[in-house]
């Protein structure tokens, strides 16, 4: 009768497609439908539960992929491992000329996101330590971390809906890199015309404020002057960034000379402050 029983179980696997090609996902078959709707030719299918969603390993294209599902079985993200070959030659350029050239490349990911960009992440690694890269298809170097392997850093984040509106509103056409929450605070960083930029929210969705990276050569001529005018003259520009906020706009100026460091705010009429200096 045992026997009889196994012979019934094996049938009934070789008749379901599943069995011969994924392990089980519980009860989730909507992750499972809509996974097989987007890699219909998927082999090597492995499932598995983690941090709340469902997780399917598998090769397709010659690649190795891992995708996430969520609880109602909705896509999250997709990673894909690829060779230093596959990596967008903008992006190559920009590590080979940013801060981490002499680092050395251990991984690269393809991460596509549900809502998001898709991003570059380049596991670096110099020495005892090691580094998460994410870029942009274009080379912008959008953020920099110590890896860490405890959670998946690559997930998604929704966006409440009064910060969606506002974005919709302010920001037409943004493209979503990154959402952080901090302290209370929401941290999003987004392209705009090409441009990375960073806005902050409250817990309430209220605006706090916009920051994005200029060039020096985009730095009005008239607070150059000035700034060259002043006691900070003989200080090197190493980074400037424009800020603003529903009560002022401004800009922020990393300055270095021998062995001094400052941050200098300078408004819009040319008032300097000083707001950090080492």
């Amino acid at each position: 009768m045992r026997q009889l029983f196994n012979i019934c179980i094996f049938a009934l696997c070789l008749s379901h497609s599943g069995c011969s090609k994924d392990e089980s996902i519980g009860e989730n078959h909507t992750a499972k439908k809509n996974f097989d709707e987007m890699y219909p030719g998927a082999t090597n299918i492995k499932w598995s539960s983690r941090s709340g969603h469902e997780v399917v390993r598998f090769n397709s294209s010659n690649r190795e992929l891992e995708a996430w599902f969520d609880h109602s079985g909705s896509w999250k993200l997709t990673e894909t491992e690829i060779p230093l070959t596959l990596l967008p030659s903008a992006v190559g350029e920009a590590f080979a000329q940013g801060d981490y050239s002499n680092w050395e490349i251990e991984d690269i990911d393809y991460v596509q996101r549900r809502d998001h960009d898709p991003i570059y992440v380049l596991e670096v690694e110099l020495g005892e330590e090691e580094f998460d890269l994410y870029y942009t298809s274009d080379g912008t170097l959008v953020k920099a971390f110590r890896d860490s392997d405890a959670t998946n850093d690559y997930l998604p984040k929704e966006l409440p809906i009064v910060v969606s509106t506002y974005m919709e509103v302010h920001h037409r056409g943004f493209r979503l890199i990154d959402v952080e929450i901090e302290d209370g605070l929401l941290e999003i960083e987004f392209i705009e015309n090409n441009t990375k930029m960073d806005i902050h929210f409250d817990n309430s969705g209220t605006w706090l404020r916009t920051s994005s990276k200029v060039t020096v050569n985009e730095f009005p001529k008239n607070l150059f002057e000035k700034l060259k005018a002043s006691q900070y003259g003989a200080f090197r520009i190493d980074d400037v960034e424009f800020v603003e906020t529903p009560s002022a706009s401004f800009y922020i100026l990393e300055l270095e000379s021998g062995e001094t460091d400052l941050d200098l705010r300078i408004s819009l009429d040319g008032h300097f402050e000083i707001i950090f200096e080492d």
